[in-house]
């Protein structure tokens, strides 16, 4: 008995999850799971949905985010890890260099670590973190311009999964 105490104790001392899963829990790991997401993150955007089953999710979200991720949970919460893709548009005047430009064009893919909690209450948040590549193109009526680089970026996100 003091053993246990023992682990149990340096385990919450390092932050490492111990958990027991639940009948209630297995069942729910082979269900289709949806929810909306609002907050910041590569996979999701700024505002998207996820569709969970068992270990793989799949997000879409504005403004023009698709990300794959894999949780090495089966109920689809803890650890993940992903890939992303996203596409933004739109026309805005900007200038560079003494040059006008009209439109902008960004697309970007990557890969992404992260942690996600869920409550019982269905409520769940995740912060993660990714390295992309994103070329931008910007075009003018005299004039095109392309930027390429690499970038980190983290995320935080809220979500309600039903």
């Amino acid at each position: 008995m003091k053993l246990k105490s023992i682990i149990v104790f340096i385990a919450l001392l390092l932050g490492i999850n111990i958990h027991t899963v639940s009948a209630d829990d297995i069942e729910q790991a082979d269900a289709l799971r949806i929810g909306p997401y609002i907050g910041f993150s590569m996979f999701t955007g700024m505002l998207g949905a996820e569709i969970q089953k068992g270990h793989m999710g799949v997000s879409l979200g504005l403004p023009g985010n698709l990300g794959v991720k894999y949780y090495f949970d089966k109920n689809g919460v803890r650890w993940f890890a992903g890939a992303y893709a996203m596409y933004t548009s739109y026309d805005e005047k900007e200038t560079i260099d003494n040059i006008e430009y009209k439109d902008y064009k960004s697309k970007d893919g990557g890969l992404g670590l992260g942690y996600k909690w869920r409550w019982k209450n269905h409520w769940d948040l995740s912060l993660n973190c990714s390295v992309g590549y994103r070329i931008v193109e910007r075009t003018g009526d005299f004039a095109a311009r392309e930027e390429e680089s690499i970038l980190i970026i983290p995320g935080i996100v809220l979500g309600y999964m039903f």
